[in-house]
């Protein structure tokens, strides 16, 4: 599968070029680093191609945004002060996306025929991300599912997975109870 990043960045930096600053916060990374990090990341759904990555790192340099120093032979990136004051002027970036995504995948599930929303819902369970589409968007869909036995298990899968995020709230709650006792 081969999909492009959107990103609604307002056209201050690409989506590239954010993922890029995304991992020179953690510190400074060799350009096929970022590469193989964002491989990594974005498995089965893109492909980052080094015809990307490498021309961004160049614009973000050319820009003074990253800078890069030569350590034998290789040559590692990291933010400047202004990529970092970009950065933080700019972190409603991720959170727009984050909201542009979540109002998407509602507007895409629900109008999408039955036929496609219970592809497309078995698909996102398959890989284990059913849980980027709001809980009523979710429900609502499903009912346009006519397979009653497909409409079960996509339903029985739900429960499962949210009794699954239960436990491990419950399990962070109990943690911090017993950090709480401790400390007392």
């Amino acid at each position: 599968m081969s999909i492009r990043p959107f990103l609604p960045t307002g056209g201050k930096i690409t989506p590239m070029q954010l993922l890029i600053f995304i991992q020179l916060l953690e510190g400074p990374k060799y350009g096929y680093e970022i590469l193989k990090n964002l491989r990594e990341a974005f498995e089965d759904v893109w492909v980052p191609k080094t015809g990307t990555v490498y021309p961004a790192l160049k614009t973000l340099v050319k820009k003074g945004l990253i800078s890069e120093t030569e350590i034998k032979d290789t040559t590692y990136y990291k933010m400047t002060k202004s990529g970092k004051d970009l950065v933080q002027d700019h972190k409603e970036l991720v959170r727009d996306y984050v909201l542009f995504n979540y109002q998407f995948m509602s507007v895409a599930v629900e109008r999408l025929p039955a036929d496609f929303t219970e592809s497309l819902l078995m698909s996102l369970y398959e890989f284990g991300i059913d849980d980027i589409i709001p809980e009523r968007t979710i429900l609502d869909a499903m009912k346009s599912i006519p397979d009653l036995e497909s409409r079960r298990y996509l339903l029985e899968n739900r429960k499962r997975v949210l009794l699954d995020k239960l436990k491990v709230i419950k399990n962070e709650i109990r943690l911090i109870d017993s950090e709480e006792t401790n400390e007392s």
